[in-house]
């Protein structure tokens, strides 16, 4: 009882200081209620947590000069720059379930497209570290140049996606209900992107596994024999 009026009293101070650009929505039965607070609060504590890790990672990596230069810790400051982004929308989206408010639908959009390309940009990246870091254990030298077309590749594909989800006919929006973001439109266009999006990440992700299985059978050959 005592935890359920905290978060009442927390939900809202959240609201009367965010009262101004957002609006409260429909009253939920209380169970939805409890559980949509539960989840809210998830979301708001355990980004807001790994963002502050990111950002001291980055800050470490950006005054040690030994670790500035090295080509596998940009990618990683650059990994985790984009991961932040994409756990500050999960924030944002945790404050709204916490309060049960929705902000205006212009910035939700933002939000939303934040979230999805900023997730799509760090599988890219991963994926460059993996060939960077097989690379570098296979080879003695490893062309400086093909690694930055790849984090140039990588960037860029984010960028395109969330200028694509800026688009009116591509809008996201946060579902309360489900606490989840999804697209506005059920248009065909929609159908089509989410095939596409879903074929990239899996792509993206067999081709990581599949540098991990070849560099790890390659380690171990080359300590046995």
């Amino acid at each position: 009882m005592l935890s359920h009026h905290l978060f009442q009293l927390l939900s809202f101070s959240l609201k009367s200081i965010l009262g101004a650009t957002a609006h409260k929505t429909k009253e939920l039965p209380e169970v939805m209620r409890r559980w949509q607070m539960v989840s809210g609060c998830l979301f708001i504590t355990f980004p807001a947590l790994f963002i502050v890790t990111s950002a001291l990672v980055n800050t470490v990596i950006l005054r040690q000069s030994s670790l500035r230069s090295m080509t596998a810790y940009r990618i990683i400051f650059l990994l985790n720059v984009f991961c932040s982004f994409h756990l500050l929308a999960r924030l944002i989206s945790g404050i709204m379930s916490f309060c049960n408010i929705k902000f205006d639908p212009a910035f939700n959009g933002v939000i939303g497209a934040l979230l999805l390309s900023s997730w799509e940009a760090s599988v890219a990246m991963v994926l460059v570290l993996a060939v960077f870091r097989a690379t570098s254990i296979v080879k003695s030298t490893v062309d400086a140049r093909w690694t930055y077309l790849q984090i140039t590749v990588a960037v860029t594909y984010g960028l395109v996606c969330f200028i694509v989800f800026l688009t009116p006919e591509f809008t996201i929006d946060y579902d309360l209900n489900e606490s989840t973001w999804n697209f506005v439109s059920n248009s065909a266009s929609i159908a089509t992107l989410s095939v596409v999006l879903t074929t990239v990440t899996l792509s993206t992700n067999f081709l990581m596994l599949l540098v991990y299985v070849a560099t790890t059978i390659f380690i171990i050959q080359k300590v046995h024999f």
